[in-house]
């Protein structure tokens, strides 16, 4: 394990102190309130952080540069910033949200897809993507019935994964960590449970080349995997903000495997429609998507 050193360790225990201050303050107002602070934040946030507006804006102009003007691209890149700051009062108060008003902020559609799945007693490979409030989306799931695990990537400051961590526990969620406990996924699907799986990002993880708003992006092939060896359905499933700060979540149909004969072939093929229905959503409501991740990094 790589050393940190003594500096890097005081910083980010000053980041872990200042961040969960402010998530202590966010959370002793009403949500509407605590809306308005966190928009606040992200309006000064938007002036300041030029390195963050640059990457954003790059990344729209890569998807959407021959369909908007630089203008709209220009509008879009706020809309994405303001977007995580008013979506993040949400989620520092899910810990001290109640089920009902959990459901009082949500629409479902689909939920059929989701328990039929469930009724297979396979395991459920939930797919889903960085849109929207996707942490809420987990805890919904959970708060629902359905039992079932996150697999998130690690967090480089330990005092604020541990916070996340905690946050996931107190909401019913169980977490693993991406690339780790691997053997904790397995037992999760053969248990009957849902393992909820963000493949939208490029990570480190064992993936495939597939097409992505045009271009190749790198994707992690555990959803195909674990499907064909124990026979658990994915279900896409997203969650969405409407301007009114209510959320709308949408189940879909099982994505079928391919079966060609061809192994590698098969792997793409699914893999592909597993991107093609993220780029959908992404495409519907490209000012809720994680735009500041570096998608296309790995060539």
């Amino acid at each position: 394990m790589k050393k940190i050193s003594v500096i890097k360790q005081l910083r980010d225990y000053i980041i872990y102190i200042f961040i969960l201050l402010l998530i202590k303050f966010i959370q002793f107002w009403p949500r509407r309130t605590a809306i308005k602070i966190t928009q606040g934040i992200g309006q000064l946030s938007f002036r300041l952080a030029l390195k963050s507006k640059r990457r954003i804006e790059q990344h729209l102009t890569k998807a959407f540069g021959k369909e908007k003007s630089s203008k709209e691209i220009k509008k879009l890149t706020k809309e994405v910033s303001m977007h995580s700051f008013t979506a993040a009062a949400d989620y520092v108060r899910l810990p001290i949200m109640t089920f009902d008003e959990i459901n009082n902020i949500i629409k479902v559609d689909g939920i059929e897809h989701l328990e039929k799945a469930y009724a297979k007693n396979r395991g459920v490979i939930m797919l889903s993507a960085h849109l929207g409030n996707w942490e809420l989306l987990g805890v919904w799931v959970a708060k629902q019935g359905f039992p079932s695990i996150a697999v998130g990537a690690r967090i480089r400051n330990l005092h604020l994964e541990k916070l996340v961590m905690k946050f996931r526990r107190q909401c019913g969620l169980k977490n693993i960590k991406r690339g780790y406990d691997t053997r904790e996924i397995i037992k999760a699907l053969k248990q009957g449970q849902g393992v909820g799986m963000l493949i939208d990002q490029s990570t480190k993880v064992q993936g495939e080349f597939v097409n992505f708003f045009g271009y190749p992006a790198h994707t992690a092939t555990a959803p195909y995997r674990l499907a064909k060896k124990y026979g658990s359905p994915i279900i896409p499933i997203f969650i969405h903000q409407h301007k009114d700060y209510t959320y709308h979540i949408e189940c879909l149909e099982e994505i079928k495997l391919h079966h060609s004969g061809d192994d590698h072939q098969d792997i793409i093929d699914t893999l592909q429609d597993c991107s093609t229905v993220i780029e959908h959503f992404v495409r519907k409501y490209p000012e809720q998507w994680s735009w500041i991740h570096r998608r296309w990094k790995k060539q």
